[in-house]
């Protein structure tokens, strides 16, 4: 009697972790199918022609590569804000205080620069009416 017990126990156990087995299979199931319903489900609310970025190195990539034209962008800037106020102080400089006055400087100063060199088409610039 005490063997048939044992194989009934037996029996019940390999039955209950069998259950739990496929329990945790379907409960991987699920979650994979959840993860991928979230992201359909972000790609259709977001899709703006962008991929979403499930990899976190990628993200990184592409902000340190941002990063570096934001870096490049700000440096051209400064370097023209810097050529704009030479400029502005060379004209200043020179006697011309008005807006008025810095233009026709800079228009007198391009005229004879065409004249000194020998550019096809400066003709028509210097017959421009102002």
């Amino acid at each position: 009697m005490a063997s048939k017990k044992m194989k009934e126990r037996k029996k019940k156990n390999k039955e209950r972790e069998t259950k739990q087995q496929l329990l945790r299979r379907k409960k991987a199931v699920q979650n994979q199918n959840k993860a991928e319903r979230r992201k359909t489900y972000l790609r259709n609310k977001y899709d703006k022609g962008d991929t979403i970025v499930t990899n976190k190195s990628e993200v990184v990539d592409k902000l340190k590569h941002n990063q570096q034209i934001l870096k490049a962008l700000q440096e051209e800037y400064i370097k023209e804000q810097q050529a704009k106020k030479e400029l502005n102080d060379k004209l200043e400089a020179a006697g011309h205080v008005t807006l008025d006055e810095k233009l026709k400087a800079m228009d007198e100063q391009i005229r004879e620069k065409l004249q000194e060199s020998n550019i096809p088409g400066a003709e028509e610039f210097e017959n421009l009416e102002e």
